[in-house]
């Protein structure tokens, strides 16, 4: 499998930050670590090898990034106001320098799938939420999507706009996103085993948010036995992966559907257009015909009959003609 590492230092966060791209071609995954904030995170748990079928086929490219967690949302100890900084920061760093640059990897020109597992699914939920035109689906696994579980009852705008419990659920119900939304593919999942408590309560809240707004995600509650471990984001992450595939797959065909019944109907437009010019051609034919018989008709009048000698003047009478002779005196 084809394993290449990046490098730069990023200019909203102002620290070196890694980008690590496996396989060489097809749909971008962006991938969030969880509390271990490192870009290595699913590499090394085992996530990467999970789906290294849809790698090695060229179905998928991955992207995992590190992240500035333990500097905002887990930094406890911390200014709040800087911790909420923190994050915002982040997000810029995501949307304003990982995102083009997947943009300058990846060869499909399609958009990224966001995923990823405990704090990672918020941050995936965080920028898919915000920004769901930059994206194509997500896959969120074990989040819990409530700020107050990390900075209890603070709140400011930065914090605010990196909650999407929050967000969405002062947002309009004619907002342009929601319709964004219900045309992308969102999956939520937790399981209900050991230390999925506080995940599940959490998705259940976002998901009646859902239902109010008529946002169509998926919210998926694994069984009692299914635990929050890399375990079961493995079979998770596998399972979920191949359904968002199946959907593109799905939506290319229709679009390749749509394309050539528009190309139908051009072809039926176009000729209908041609059988209304030849038919106008026609009747401004047999117009001018008729114009020019007209004209003949009217010259053929005009125009004396040849063969036909002028009538002659009447005879004068006897006494007319005598008097003609003599010049009107007797004889």
């Amino acid at each position: 499998m084809n394993r290449d590492k990046y490098m730069w230092h990023s200019v909203h966060l102002d620290k070196d930050m890694s980008v690590v791209v496996y396989g060489t071609k097809g749909i971008p995954v962006l991938a969030f670590p969880t509390q271990s904030t490192r870009f290595d995170d699913w590499e090394k748990n085992g996530m990467v090898d999970s789906i290294e079928e849809f790698l090695e086929a060229g179905k998928i490219q991955l992207f995992t990034v590190g992240s500035v967690d333990d500097e905002s949302w887990l930094c406890e100890n911390g200014i709040d106001v800087w911790r909420t900084a923190r994050q915002e920061s982040y997000y810029r760093y995501i949307v304003e320098e990982v995102l083009p640059f997947i943009r300058k990897i990846n060869k499909t020109k399609k958009l990224p799938i966001a995923a990823g597992t405990e704090i990672g699914a918020n941050q995936a939920a965080v920028v898919f939420l915000r920004r769901p035109d930059l994206f194509q689906a997500l896959i969120a696994m074990s989040g819990i999507y409530d700020a107050r579980y990390f900075f209890g009852n603070y709140i400011d705008h930065d914090l605010y706009e990196n909650s999407p419990e929050r967000f969405l659920e002062n947002m309009a119900p004619d907002h342009e996103y929601i319709r964004i939304y219900n045309n992308r593919k969102m999956i939520f999942c937790v399981g209900q085993g050991a230390q999925e408590f506080d995940g599940v309560r959490a998705l259940k809240n976002l998901e009646r948010i859902f239902i109010t707004k008529s946002i169509n995600a998926w919210c998926d509650y694994w069984g009692y036995d299914v635990s929050h471990s890399w375990e079961w984001w493995c079979k998770q992450i596998k399972y979920f992966l191949q359904k968002v595939l199946e959907t593109d797959k799905e939506s290319v065909a229709v679009s390749d559907k749509k394309k050539i019944e528009a190309s139908d109907e051009k072809k039926k437009t176009v000729a209908a257009d041609d059988k209304k010019k030849i038919e106008a051609s026609d009747d401004k034919m047999k117009t001018e015909v008729a114009e020019d018989k007209k004209k003949a008709e009217a010259v053929k009048a005009e125009k004396k009959p040849d063969g036909v000698t002028q009538a002659k003047k009447p005879l004068k009478s006897g006494e007319e003609a005598k008097a003609q002779v003599t010049g009107g005196k007797g004889i």
